[in-house]
């Protein structure tokens, strides 16, 4: 890890309570700081068990342990709102621009899913964890962009699902099938032909919607070849992904040694922070960025304007890491070495929280996507930092939604439009700084998302979660058990049957103009992948 972004943490974490060091009766100083982070960064990156780190910081197995438990919670809750969310619209345009260069325009990026071993899974679990090679896992689903930076992590999954069953679990998916995910106001053209629903790269096990883009599962063509080969190219960077967490924190390396399966979601999301962490001061060195045209001299202008901090100790901080605690949106106050709060890489500082009220056209990057700031209106929805939309979600997306694969569209199917309010309570939303986070980063569309402390004019309404029901006058408790199988009606078994066929004729449709214009430039695309 740079020691830039090891001092970044410390700075911000010295103060807490936990961490600041204390005298004791005789005024002798008690344990540093340094000593527990250096513990609790030894058992990530090392695997080590926690009373291994012994030797080397000469702190307990329970003070480690709890050292352990608190910076992970700290990394989610005050990191997690800025380095695990969804791209700000800029950065869907670079996304959109350089994969182009790549041979695929539209691409937003590579969807897989991994396994993590759990040594100690109890016995209980063990038919739900136990997977098809016998071993108990839980599954991580993850989606990257070409520098290997994470926007989306999924984790907690038994590991006896396979994975579109994991998918169809996952936060992501349920954006997708509300209209709130992908955003449609970007459009691409393959082959003389407009689209704008935006896709991922995918292997062949997924289903066939419109937003995924699989290789050809028996290509017969030199076109169908050559375009496998371009896109299991392309693909590669969340294989890749899957490697670098595994080569950098060795935690997720060797079979899990904890107890419960929320502390590894958040030690999932942990290592997924830090990755980004360390992507964001490195990746203007990658060789990656020196074959395209959009990284350039600008990178660092780029960098600032999407609040990104840069790499030095001093490097602003767009989302705020807590220390000395922000209070608004989500730029909270950097601890590390004079940073300039929300200004992005720079010296000269917007405020950390942007403009006062402004509709997220702030000065600072912070204000963006309807975080907002101070006593004034966070733009109500909080949608691409032009104030408050209309009313409705991205892509039109109706309360009722349609079938799983036949609103891929974006196309609602039903009255009642849903706000950008996230969907479900707890998930991490884009505009403001929910300390929920559980089991993945949410994706939830533009808004702020559902839950916790989110900005967004729904948040409080839908935070609340079945439990606010407990005890109300009049009101019977939540039914939580779900019916063995759910009812369906006729018109609702045609809308799904409908809704697939349309969805299988889209990913159709979209390969084949791919293919094209791939085999019409191969000698172009595939240089870059030549021996």
């Amino acid at each position: 890890m740079p020691l830039p972004v090891f001092l970044r943490i410390y700075h911000a974490i010295k103060d807490l309570p936990f961490w600041a060091q204390r005298f004791n009766a005789t005024g002798q100083p008690q344990v540093h700081p340094l000593q527990r982070q250096v513990a609790a960064f030894r058992v990530l990156a090392y695997g080590e068990s926690h009373d291994r780190a012994d030797e080397n910081v000469r702190l307990s197995r329970s003070t480690i342990a709890r050292a352990v438990k608190l910076f992970t919670e700290f990394i989610v809750d005050e990191l997690g709102p800025h380095y695990l969310r969804p791209p700000w619209p800029p950065e869907i345009e670079k996304f959109i621009a350089r994969n182009a260069e790549r041979g695929l325009p539209g691409c937003l990026g590579s969807l897989d899913f991994s396994h993590w071993e759990w040594s100690s899974c109890p016995k209980a679990g063990a038919g739900t964890y136990q997977g098809r090679d016998g071993r108990r896992s839980i599954v991580i689903e993850a989606i990257c962009d070409e520098d290997t930076w994470i926007y989306h992590i999924f984790a907690g999954s038994p590991g006896s699902l396979n994975d579109i069953s994991v998918l169809y679990q996952s936060r992501m998916y349920m954006d997708v099938i509300t209209g709130k995910w992908p955003p449609r106001d970007f459009s691409f053209t393959v082959n003389v032909n407009t689209r704008t629903l935006l896709y991922y790269l995918v292997d062949g096990i997924y289903p066939r919607f419109a937003l995924f883009v699989a290789p050809f599962p028996n290509p017969g063509t030199l076109e169908q070849r050559t375009f496998n080969r371009l896109q299991q190219a392309l693909r590669k960077d969340v294989e890749l992904l899957f490697s670098i967490l595994t080569a950098r924190f060795h935690v997720m390396l060797h079979p899990c040694r904890m107890w419960t399966v929320p502390q590894m979601v958040l030690t999932t999301q942990t290592v997924a922070i830090l990755h980004n962490m360390v992507v964001e001061a490195r990746r203007d060195g990658f060789l990656s960025r020196s074959r395209s045209s959009h990284y350039g001299a600008d990178a660092a202008g780029a960098e600032a304007d999407l609040g990104g901090g840069g790499a030095g100790a001093g490097a602003a901080d767009g989302a705020g890491v807590g220390g000395a605690g922000g209070d608004d949106g989500a730029g909270a106050a950097c601890a590390a070495a004079g940073a300039a709060d929300g200004a992005g890489a720079g010296g000269g500082a917007a405020g950390g929280a942007g403009a006062d009220g402004a509709d997220g056209d702030g000065a600072g990057a912070s204000a963006a996507d309807g975080s907002g700031a101070g006593g004034g209106a966070a733009g109500g929805a909080g949608a691409d930092g032009d104030g408050a939309k209309s009313g409705a979600a991205d892509g039109a997306g109706g309360a009722a939604g349609a079938a799983a694969a036949g609103a891929a569209d974006g196309a609602g199917a039903g009255g009642g439009a849903a706000r950008d309010a996230g969907a479900g309570g707890g998930g991490a939303n884009i505009g403001g700084r929910a300390p929920g986070v559980a089991g993945e980063a949410g994706h939830g569309g533009r808004g702020g998302g559902a839950g916790g402390s989110g900005a967004g004019d729904a948040g409080a309404a839908a935070g609340g979660g079945l439990g606010d029901l407990d005890g109300t006058p009049d009101v019977p408790p939540p039914a939580l058990g779900a019916a063995a199988v759910a009812p369906m009606s006729e018109f609702m078994r045609i809308l799904m049957a409908t809704g697939e066929h349309k969805s299988r004729e889209e990913h159709a449709a979209l390969r084949k103009n791919l293919c094209g214009h791939v085999f019409s430039q191969r000698g172009e695309f595939l240089a870059p992948y030549l021996d």
